[in-house]
């Protein structure tokens, strides 16, 4: 039997598992299959998610036709810096400190630390968005800090202190605020001895990372690596006070911890057999002069890896592929004149690349830096917050001139840039401060830069999703976020 003589539908569908290469190949061969790849709205999707850097949600209702129309919509909005609305949500509470936004939803602590609220973002202007609470379990226990996992595990992790300062780990469901039914119970990690513990929490897979830093008790760093289903410790690190302020994970089972005493990046594979002794990979980052330190390194890559989205919102028609996914370093560095702040992108893919090469534990930047990394000096930008990246673009803010910056690093030669900067390769990347590095930094990762109108109204900070910009706007009397702006892309 000849291909032609199957049914359309199957052929169709057989051609989905193709990549867009294959599939141009396919479309290059003859007549017939050019013009049933062409009419396939189907097809044409997914070979617009695959220059777009995203994939569909099998949980969506929408057909490829609606889908193709949203992708391109939200391309456009994009490329133009131009929501296609904006909202605004008050907040109802008084906020502490904490935040996250994590897929569509945003999420602040409460004053008191006894709760969390989150909001999932409206895709439709005439939406009534609401906040919805989750409280600790316990009166004698406040928050800390939380970590998400909610499209993969419809999970809610509260770090949590009682009154004799032990660290707990407590696992919620989204869905219904309740302990969640994977979790065989909560986790005692530590005792911290006081309230002034710094924390970090990652989460995916099975996995979370617990990093605890003192930064006033010059007390050891701790990482902690859990299976959070079962509770049990899969790998236990110290190190001096300082190390430690960040960790991503790259996929299921290797991440990241980012080393400002060293100037490093550790990469680490998480083993079923035994945990891991040393780092599989080593990353050097530019020499340092010997007047200077990194004082703060944090690191941020969303979406995280996940092995399924079995709890994705339904309204998603579609979202960021995780291994396309830019990894976002925030980088202040002190000296003997003024301290300066950088901002480092390198896709999470290329930093899974280099664990191939072959009996390789450690490279310093020149080998395999310069054409995967791109530098960013915030000088006057807004002081960044965690949450300002997703997929393949970033959101910075100048709070002066009321309006933000787009950078987008999805380099596909096929993207239309009609109205973005594009960034020239740089041999040599401007150091922000006279004598930071002892050798020239190259910084060539391709990024485009698209400026926004000005805003209507001020902002404290600014956030990105998938399909949203979130504005924070504060009360400058009592410091409470007092609403939120909700920026609609697609």
């Amino acid at each position: 039997m000849g291909l032609f003589q199957l049914p359309t539908e199957l052929i169709v569908y057989a051609f989905g598992f193709l990549s867009r290469c294959d599939l141009d190949s396919c479309s290059n061969v003859c007549t017939t299959l050019h013009d049933l790849i062409s009419s396939s709205a189907n097809l044409q999707f997914l070979r617009s998610a695959e220059i777009a850097g995203v994939e569909g949600n099998p949980l969506s209702p929408l057909g490829a036709i609606e889908r193709l129309q949203r992708l391109n919509a939200r391309e456009a909005a994009y490329q133009q810096a131009r929501p296609a609305w904006v909202c605004s949500v008050p907040v109802p509470f008084q906020s502490s400190s904490i935040y996250e936004l994590s897929g569509e939803t945003f999420w602040l602590g409460e004053a008191g630390r006894r709760a969390v609220w989150y909001l999932r973002l409206p895709r439709v202007e005439s939406a009534t968005p609401v906040w919805q609470r989750i409280a600790v379990s316990s009166p004698d226990r406040h928050i800390v800090d939380f970590g998400l996992s909610v499209e993969e595990n419809d999970l809610l992790v509260l770090a949590t202190l009682d009154t004799e300062f032990t660290l707990r780990l407590e696992f919620v469901s989204v869905l219904t605020g309740n302990r969640h039914p994977a979790a065989k119970d909560a986790i005692d990690v530590t005792n911290t001895q006081d309230e002034r513990c710094s924390l970090i929490l990652e989460v995916a897979g099975d996995h979370i990372i617990v990093i605890a830093s003192y930064p006033l008790a010059h007390r050891p760093d701790c990482v902690w690596l859990y299976n959070w289903k079962t509770g049990t410790v899969k790998f236990d690190l110290q190190a001096v006070n300082h190390t430690y302020s960040g960790a991503v994970f790259l996929s299921t089972d290797v991440f990241l911890l980012a080393n400002a005493h060293t100037a490093c990046f550790e990469l680490w594979q998480i083993s079923e057999e035994q945990p891991p002794s040393e780092p599989a990979l080593v990353l050097h980052l530019p020499r340092l002069s010997l007047e200077h330190r990194i004082w703060e390194l944090g690191v941020r890559g969303e979406p995280s890896p996940a092995r399924s989205r079995a709890f994705q919102d339904r309204a998603v028609p579609f979202s960021s592929v995780a291994e396309e996914a830019i990894i976002v370093f925030r980088i202040m560095f002190r000296g003997p004149g003024p301290s300066c702040r950088l901002l480092l992108f390198i896709h999470r893919h290329a930093l899974l690349a280099l664990l191939s090469s072959p009996d390789v534990s450690e490279m310093h930047y020149p080998v395999w830096g310069p054409d995967i990394c791109r530098w960013i000096n915030m000088g006057a930008l807004v002081p960044s917050w965690i949450t300002i990246a997703s997929g393949q673009r970033c959101v910075l803010s100048r709070q002066i001139r009321n309006d933000f910056i787009l950078l987008d690093f999805n380099a596909d030669p096929e993207r239309e840039r009609p109205l973005a900067t594009v960034l020239p390769p740089e041999d040599t990347f401007s150091e922000p401060v006279r004598g930071l590095w002892t050798e020239p930094v190259a910084s060539r990762l391709p990024c485009s830069v698209q400026f926004s109108e000005r805003l209507s109204s001020g902002f404290e900070g600014m956030s990105l999703s998938d399909s949203h910009i979130i504005a924070m706007k504060r009360n400058q009397a009592t410091l409470n976020i007092e609403s939120v702006d909700v920026l609609f892309f697609g």
